[in-house]
């Protein structure tokens, strides 16, 4: 597990130094380091050496994915995962992008596929595009504060086509707080999914736009699994 996990910082934090992810990776820090990082509190650890492996990164067969720009760049502006065609695309709103790529996924977007492939009825749809309030690529959103531009010029603009194009949105952004920065880029996003007129959801019993993950799903008491309307 220590080599998925070393894998996995110099992917995810790209501002640590060599040194100091090697020192993370230590035995004694290993379930530190994994809780840290959002996975899950109350999973088992046969769960987080699975996740750390290679395998456990490929996409799932019968899901196509895509990315903009593609590979691990600094900024990415959208990914999507389609696994019907047929039905409906969802527009996911996140805080911002971790290490998936259009080939390889991460903990979030594992979590998203599988929560919205089991929507039913009005919301069923057959894939999703995911945006961030920031699309500067890096784990955990706490390190946004210290980023010297953790928006590219077209994240916005990027959004706003989007919106546009999709069928649903998916209130993501989170309610944690992580400074001003954030806090403002949060509030432009939610005016522009009010001006768009699209219907939105959120997995809040109070309709709040929740992060969506594994950790939130079992840790936090509002998470609600049927979607609600954000508000």
């Amino acid at each position: 597990m220590g080599e998925g996990i070393l894998r996995y910082l110099k992917r995810s934090s790209p501002y640590l130094s060599e040194e100091r992810v090697k020192s993370l990776t230590t035995p004694g820090k290993a379930e530190w380091l994994i809780q840290s990082h959002c996975i899950g509190y109350n999973l088992s650890k046969a769960y987080y050496t699975d996740l750390f492996s290679p395998e456990s990164m490929v996409l799932k067969p019968g899901v196509l994915g895509d990315a903009y720009p593609r590979g691990h760049s600094t900024y990415r502006h959208w990914l999507s995962r389609t696994w019907d065609s047929l039905h409906p695309i969802a527009l996911v709103i996140g805080i911002n992008p971790n290490t998936a790529t259009e080939s390889e996924e991460d903990g979030m977007t594992l979590f998203l596929t599988r929560l919205l492939k089991g929507l039913k009825g009005e919301y069923k749809c057959g894939g999703y595009v995911l945006v961030n309030c920031c699309d500067w690529r890096g784990s955990p959103p706490g390190l946004l504060k210290d980023v010297d531009e953790p928006c590219s010029e077209k994240n916005i603009d990027t959004i706003h086509e989007l919106l546009v194009k999709c069928n649903f949105i998916v209130a993501s952004w989170g309610t944690t707080k992580y400074g001003k920065f954030l806090d403002d880029c949060r509030i432009a996003i939610e005016n522009l999914v009010r001006r768009s007129g699209k219907r939105a959801i959120c997995f809040s019993r109070t309709k709040t736009p929740l992060y969506c993950s594994r950790r939130i799903k079992n840790c936090n008491q509002n998470w609600s699994d049927t979607p609600m309307p954000w508000s």
